[in-house]
């Protein structure tokens, strides 16, 4: 089984990605970002980032006729949290696409990982999801689901648990880190261009999510909860 840990996306809080490797060591790692984070990478990784052109704000992802049928409600207003993110929550999701799709093919699992993570629990835990994508073909999805989770400080250190959504008609992939078949991945570029991308884990869903799907919580926390 031959892997690729690919990062993505805003730099952010650059503390933890070096000790990614010590759970994840049999793998290959490739680094993204956007073009006007080059200010933010440090002097160890400039040699090996790939570098992005920042994507235009062109559509706002959450009025999306498709996800409005699915989901039932538009986020785009102005007491929501998502309200600043309407036109850039698909962002995330065009970032990993850059990345895998200059890969060299080859590779079985694809890992999308963020550089603002924290993993903690054996390395054994991390390589049987990855073999759960490669028997099943499924995607898995790793991250919180609720307030709990978010302040739960010893997150990254507990086992991967099963998570079921509480309403399976608005389904969606948890997104701290997720990991998929090479050649599952639906062309993120071509949903923008037509302005049919969603939002955020209806997002990753929808291209990642067309062979099944399963979600976990435990193994990694975002570091600034930490």
């Amino acid at each position: 089984m031959k892997i690729a840990v690919c990062y993505s996306g805003q730099i952010r809080e650059f503390d933890h990605w070096k000790t990614h490797k010590e759970y994840l060591p049999d793998a290959d790692y490739y680094y993204s970002t956007w073009e006007d984070q080059r200010e933010l990478v440090p002097d160890e990784l400039k040699n090996s980032m790939k570098y992005y052109p920042n994507p235009p704000e062109t559509y706002n992802c959450y009025q999306v006729e498709s996800f409005q049928k699915i989901h039932g409600r538009d986020l785009d207003v102005r007491y929501t949290s998502e309200a600043k993110r309407k036109y850039t929550a698909y962002f995330q999701h065009l970032a990993h696409w850059n990345i895998v799709k200059d890969l060299k093919e080859g590779y079985d699992i694809v890992i999308r990982m963020r550089y603002d993570t924290i993993l903690g629990c054996d390395k054994s835990e991390y390589l049987e999801l990855c073999k759960r994508v490669e028997k099943y073909g499924v995607s898995i999805g790793v991250g919180n689901f609720s307030g709990a989770c978010d302040n739960n400080k010893n997150k990254h250190r507990e086992k991967p648990e099963r998570w079921f959504p509480e309403n399976p008609n608005k389904e969606k992939i948890l997104d701290f880190m997720n990991i998929h078949k090479f050649t599952n991945f639906k062309n993120v570029q071509d949903l923008v261009d037509r302005e049919e991308m969603w939002p955020t884990n209806a997002g990753w869903l929808q291209v990642l999510g067309q062979s099944g799907y399963e979600n976990y919580h435990g193994g990694i926390q975002l570091s600034r909860k930490i």
